[in-house]
């Protein structure tokens, strides 16, 4: 046993795990040493399931409208994803990942746009991880161009 907070990686800004309908927008999203922001289904975890009754698919993202600012630097290593990414990107480790784990009963699944200086992957985990050393040869997209929003998420011209 443990809690789920112990297995997101130190430096992550904002993690957004097996969740639906989540709406992340107009934020600075800045210095963070591992991820900017994390949307991930609960199979990441690696933990069994004994609730069958509980969705561990994120569904139904919004990310739009943020500033991400991340200064160059290697992600915490003492976690098996932070060891990957650092192999993977070295110092520059993409602002938003996706564990690529789309709920197949929902349509909806990842919105992005507008959002400044971020860089993406999409770790595809189905299909990237079945073996340990699976993840370390495969290519990550990095395309975030089929992620575009059905709905134009405008910039809001409110002052906080």
């Amino acid at each position: 046993p443990g809690n789920i907070v112990g297995k997101v990686l130190p430096g992550t800004g904002v993690m957004i795990l097996a969740a639906n309908n989540v709406h992340i927008y107009e934020n600075t999203i800045r210095n963070n040493k591992s991820v900017g922001t994390g949307i991930v289904s609960y199979f990441i975890t690696e933990e069994p399931m004994t609730d069958k009754t509980y969705n561990p698919y994120t569904s139904d993202i919004h990310v739009y409208n943020n500033n991400y600012d991340r200064n160059v630097g290697l992600p915490t290593l003492n976690y098996e994803i932070g060891k990957l990414m650092a192999i993977k990107y070295g110092r520059t480790t993409p602002d938003i990942i996706y564990d690529g784990m789309q709920d197949p009963d929902v349509h909806s699944g990842l919105c992005l746009q507008n959002n400044i200086q971020a860089d993406f992957t999409n770790l595809d985990i189905e299909n990237n991880f079945e073996k340990w050393y699976s993840p370390f040869i495969s290519n990550f997209s990095e395309d975030k161009t089929i992620y575009k929003c059905l709905t134009n998420h405008k910039i809001s011209t409110n002052s906080y």
